[in-house]
């Protein structure tokens, strides 16, 4: 028999196969694969959306506090006339204002501790001042009332309902040994006897009476 023979029988026999589903269990019979359509179960499939939605809705939860936090932790900057211009416009944010101590304002309050004080605009006098509370018992020791100089101030909190500040945070740029000096030598103070510079006059805070 020829090869041609052959592969005409060869291919009979595939036919008779294709017709008769039960010749492929025959002994002898040519094994062929057999292909079937893969069909997703409905349930998994259900599964696997309800585990997509959560990681979304998770996603955003996250992405939501993350920009509130961020929202929480910017603070806006301002001298003490451009705070008081836009007062209105800022409500409860957080702000820092800075400035100069108004001499003689500084008070303090033990029950409860408290201080205030006054501030203004560096360099600018008889302008509007800006009223400052800080409600704790100890302020930075670089804070102090000097007698004739400048004492540089930076608060930190939220404007309340009737103007003034509600301060967290107080920072305070100690003057230097010259400002110090210059500051005595116009309020007429005098050498010590060891020749040095002016001694600075400081000036105690206020303390108002227990009622």
């Amino acid at each position: 028999m020829s090869r041609i023979d052959d592969e005409l029988e060869q291919a009979v026999r595939d036919a008779e196969n294709d017709s008769d589903p039960g010749a492929a269990a025959r002994p002898g019979a040519a094994k062929r694969d057999v292909v079937r359509p893969v069909v997703a179960d409905a349930e998994e499939q259900k599964r696997s959306w309800g585990l997509l939605a959560g990681l979304m809705a998770l996603g955003g939860g996250v992405l939501f506090v993350v920009f509130n936090s961020g929202q929480d932790a910017v603070v806006y900057s301002y001298q003490v006339d451009e705070l008081k211009a836009q007062a209105a416009d800022l409500g409860e944010r957080q702000v820092r204002v800075q400035g100069m101590l108004v001499s003689g304002t500084l008070e303090r309050r033990d029950e409860p501790c408290e201080y205030r004080f006054m501030m203004q605009k560096a360099g600018v006098h008889g302008a509007e001042p800006l009223k400052v509370q800080y409600a704790q018992c100890v302020v930075p020791d670089t804070f102090r009332d000097v007698k004739g100089v400048e004492v540089e101030v930076t608060a930190e909190g939220r404007l309340a309902e009737d103007g003034h500040l509600e301060a967290s945070k107080i920072f305070a740029k100690c003057p230097s040994k010259y400002e110090m000096k210059e500051g005595a030598a116009a309020m007429g103070a005098r050498p010590d006897h060891g020749g040095g510079a002016p001694k600075p006059e400081f000036i105690p805070p206020k303390v108002e009476a227990v009622r």
